[in-house]
């Protein structure tokens, strides 16, 4: 029998959902951003993403939902979105104005939640929690785990 309370990927899942779910909430209470535009937003004023391409790369998301959340944030008149001269297939996103205001009154609240988050380790248990998670990122990646056909 499954004992979840010790199954590292059932609490990893569930503490990623309950930190989904706790973004989503301020979120919506202090922005108009949706949780999966907040990380697109997030890419693009860091500006280590200029394409949607760039995005699934760093995020995971899948092409569906990249391509629904720059729709409603160019909608909204956050992002503009264009094809990259040198590549028609390729779009590249720039904020406007309107959007970097937007993004800056959210990020206070963002910030506030991830100091709260932070806060609760010292230095060196941060640092020793980020050398974990790059250890399991690997094994994440792996689809060849050498499960034995019984």
């Amino acid at each position: 029998m499954i004992n979840l309370s010790k199954n590292l990927t059932f609490r990893l899942s569930r503490l990623s959902q309950e930190f989904a779910n706790q973004a989503s909430f301020l979120l919506k209470q202090h922005s108009d951003f949706s949780l999966s535009e907040w990380r697109l937003m997030v890419l693009f004023v860091r500006g280590s993403v200029v394409s949607s391409r760039e995005v699934m790369e760093q995020t995971r998301f899948d092409r569906a939902l990249v391509s629904r959340s720059l729709k409603s944030l160019e909608n909204q008149g956050i992002v503009d979105v264009k094809p990259d001269p040198s590549d028609g297939r390729k779009q590249l996103v720039s904020v406007t104005p309107v959007g970097l205001k937007a993004f800056e009154h959210a990020e206070k609240v963002m910030q506030k939640r991830q100091d709260l988050i932070v806060n609760q380790y010292s230095s060196a248990e941060l640092e020793q929690l980020f050398c974990l998670l790059e250890r399991l990122e690997p094994v994440a990646k792996r689809r060849d785990i050498g499960i034995l056909d019984e």
